[in-house]
């Protein structure tokens, strides 16, 4: 989609013309970010996602307390034990059988996986723009986002402490 005039995937309509109205709907999101230095092109990003960013909010408000959801972050994931334990905490919650085999899991362990063929342990893009570090900062701290972030981040603070005691 970075390369097709005036698409915006999940983009609401005032996103959109808040992102492509100064190029008369001709150019690319892809062309746009290339001319922004990272704070303007972050903050493009950030109406880009404004409306999934709405819909993640509103779907963790509503499903914090349900049993029937299972909320799992990224983080959990990572790590050869981190991923074990949750893709096992995944399965006992959709009813997989705990006698079931479990090993061809493994071919979705990024850590295995890269005992058999080593994987980059960086994105090709990594050092290319701003740091990263300065980037969340500036989301958590600086941006008119920084409120629903603190938010958001509160919530699923406050859901995966929940989870981990039932």
């Amino acid at each position: 989609m970075l390369e097709v005039p005036s698409a915006c995937s999940f983009c609401n309509e005032g996103s959109h013309a808040k992102i492509f109205g100064a190029c008369g709907f001709a150019c690319t999101f892809r062309e746009l970010l290339e001319n922004l230095d990272w704070r303007s092109g972050l903050a493009l990003e950030a109406h880009r996602a404004n409306q999934t960013l709405q819909n993640l909010q509103k779907n963790l408000h509503r499903w914090a307390n349900s049993p029937a959801v299972l909320h799992v972050s990224v983080d959990m994931l990572r790590g050869h034990s981190g991923f074990n334990r949750t893709v096992g905490c995944i399965l006992d919650f959709i009813g997989y059988p705990v006698l079931a085999p479990r090993k061809r899991f493994r071919a979705l362990d990024l850590e295995e996986q890269a005992k058999i063929l080593p994987l980059p342990r960086r994105h090709a893009t990594h050092g290319e723009f701003a740091d990263a570090g300065t980037m969340k900062a500036h989301l958590l701290h600086e941006s008119p986002w920084s409120a629903r972030f603190a938010i958001v981040s509160r919530l699923a603070a406050s859901i995966l402490r929940r989870q981990s005691r039932e």
